[in-house]
């Protein structure tokens, strides 16, 4: 299981500002910042975000969610912050028969996918 990840951004305080806000359907907040990482997690760090530079190649990251409702709340609000849809939310049965999900890019093309099963 993985336990946290960090990436790196171009621009801390509008990717910190964009992770927080996406991420708190799920109970995610901000729970450290240190020397120029910020931790976002669920009371745990979970993703940490270092300014400055980027990450390349970009990384994806995948968020296992409980309902659909959670994905379509997530995906919305990565539009209505800056996000890149890459696709809508909807059923993905190249993967999984009960596969639902929606895959955005942030700010600097890193690929977040919210996903329910």
């Amino acid at each position: 299981m993985l336990d946290h990840i960090g990436i790196y951004v171009t621009d801390y305080m509008a990717s910190k500002e964009f992770y927080k806000t996406i991420l708190a359907p799920l109970g995610y907040k901000v729970v450290a910042e240190v020397q120029g990482w910020v931790a976002i997690g669920d009371n745990k760090p979970r993703l940490w975000l270092m300014g400055g530079a980027k990450t390349i190649p970009a990384v994806q990251l995948a968020f296992q969610l409980n309902n659909r409702q959670l994905v379509d709340q997530c995906y919305q609000l990565a539009m209505a912050n800056g996000g890149f849809s890459q696709a809508e939310p909807g059923k993905r049965l190249i993967y999984e028969q009960t596969y639902y999900g929606a895959f955005v890019e942030d700010l600097d093309q890193h690929i977040i996918k919210f996903i329910c099963k």
